[in-house]
């Protein structure tokens, strides 16, 4: 059996704006909060009622793809390499 007990998660990466979004003004309106893992979406007219979402892990736009890697995709990897079964779905 492998060393580490696998089970679903679902782990969120938010991305940084663009300079699309900067040129047009637009506002930040995702916040990350890694010590509790979740992501607040802010409304730009209602900021007093963010809605809350929590997850396995949360990444925000500064953060870097390696990171993201050891810390969610090379358990998976070695337990593959093993010979047990892993599957990562990444949307976006």
């Amino acid at each position: 059996m492998s060393k580490n007990v696998e089970t679903v998660k679902v782990v969120v990466r938010a991305r940084p704006m663009n300079k699309k979004e900067f040129d047009n003004g637009s506002t930040e309106i995702v916040a990350i909060d890694q010590s509790v893992m979740q992501v607040s979406l802010e409304h730009p007219q209602q900021k007093e009622n963010p809605r809350v979402f929590t997850f396995d892990m949360v990444y925000g736009g500064d953060s870097k793809q390696q990171d993201v890697y050891d810390e969610c995709g090379f358990g998976l990897v070695e337990n593959v390499i093993e010979g047990y079964n892993g599957t990562m779905f990444a949307y976006g």
